[in-house]
């Protein structure tokens, strides 16, 4: 059985990301190509094998003069070429496109390859315009891998609002594309397996991904894995969905079955064996299994959910912990109290003690001269003679 625990912080991480917008915004200038995007992640995608394959013989090319004024920064296994105006972040593109592939295959396995091409664009309107001619990109695509060619082609912005987006984080997705791709030698694998891979592989932790899996789950409106065989839907508005699925699923297995399960399936799969069989021998179940397992750990995990977040229960658990707090501060409070009123008996013990029936003793014994008015029951009185303190009472000298 699935456990708990990966859905408590995905949770948590969702509540922590909502405070985010009341955060004081950092400081320093440039393009945030690090950080969270202010919106969903931007949807990537890699070109569909026949697509790629239809544009083989002409290789990784571009509309004419395209590239024209590119700046070229070349690494050991990568050439960033970037429009002039990203000239500042080509080189920090290269070096983490390097970092990340090294990443990558530690986590899925060995991908030697030719050098890979980086086309960086500002704009998504001209990514048609550096992509392979006979395979343009998605229009709804921040990013599109073409493995056959072993190039990727970037946008600065979304092409839903003209924002700024996590480019490193869309770079180490299509990254993982492209290892899954050399590792399972080109071969056909289901889009939901890639695609969620690839967003396990990139560390994706996006918790909108989480709200879209839960909305769909409570309407039992999830997605049936064949409609994500081949390819994601074609309504954009539920693409975002078959991320999530896509996701869950591959994490699902590698919580249930482990990394190494996945890496022998891609590995076998590399090997010339049907995906279907490699799935089988690696996870120990059938696709159709695992779709109906996953299917009712959502049910189960999720059917609290509506009662955890009614009205009735949050006002509940406000007022619980309220008087949980109070009732606490109180405790604290009266320990306090009586802390202080042990010491200052304890105080008053130790005055009490230190007191002498005189106000200048003589506890040693001594003589001293009479006071000026008498003293009642055996202290010394006006007019007598030298009196001696001793063990603890006055005594006149005859």
């Amino acid at each position: 059985m699935r456990t708990g625990g990966r859905f408590r912080w995905r949770w948590l991480g969702a509540a922590l990301l909502a405070l985010l917008p009341f955060l004081p915004a950092a400081e320093g200038g440039g393009v945030p190509l690090a950080t969270l995007a202010d919106e969903a992640p931007p949807i990537v995608a890699r070109a569909a094998p026949e697509a790629a394959g239809a544009a083989a013989d002409r290789g990784a090319s571009a509309r004419p003069g395209a590239l024209d004024g590119f700046v070229v920064v070349p690494t050991e296994r990568f050439v960033v070429r970037a429009e002039p105006e990203l000239a500042e972040y080509a080189s920090r593109l290269a070096a983490e496109a390097e970092r990340g592939f090294d990443i990558l295959q530690r986590t899925l396995g060995d991908a030697p390859g030719p050098p890979v091409e980086l086309r960086v664009v500002s704009n998504p309107r001209e990514l048609a315009a550096v992509a392979p001619p006979e395979a343009p990109p998605p229009e709804w695509a921040s990013g599109v891998t073409y493995a056959e060619h072993d190039l990727i082609v970037l946008s600065l912005t979304s092409p839903r609002n003209g924002r700024f987006i996590p480019l490193f984080a869309v770079l180490r997705h299509e990254l993982a594309h492209l290892v899954v791709d050399r590792l399972t030698g080109g071969r056909a694998i289901p889009r939901w397996f890639d695609e969620g891979i690839a967003l396990w592989a990139a560390g994706d932790d996006y918790a909108g991904r989480q709200e879209e899996l839960v909305n769909a789950a409570l309407r039992d409106r999830l997605l049936p894995l064949e409609a994500i065989e081949r390819g994601y839907p074609r309504d954009p508005e539920q693409v975002p969905l078959a991320y999530a699925q896509s996701l869950d699923l591959v994490s699902y297995l590698v919580e249930n079955h482990g990394r190494a399960a996945l890496r022998q399936a891609l590995r076998e799969v590399g090997e010339g064996k049907p995906f279907r069989q490699a799935f089988l021998d690696s996870f120990g179940t059938t696709i159709g299994r695992l779709e109906e397992q996953w299917r009712r750990d959502l049910r189960v995990w999720y059917r609290w959910i509506p009662a955890l977040v009614s009205g009735t229960t949050l006002w509940a658990l406000i007022s619980f912990l309220l008087a949980w707090a109070y009732l606490r501060q109180r405790r604290r409070r009266q320990a306090l109290y009586a802390e202080w009123d042990r010491q200052e008996a304890a105080a008053e013990r130790a005055a009490e003690a230190a007191q002498w029936p005189d106000p200048d003793p003589k506890p040693w014994g001594g003589i001293r001269l009479p006071p000026a008015q008498g003293h009642a029951s055996g202290k010394p009185g006006a007019g007598k003679g030298p009196v001696v303190y001793h063990d603890g009472r006055f005594h006149t000298l005859h």
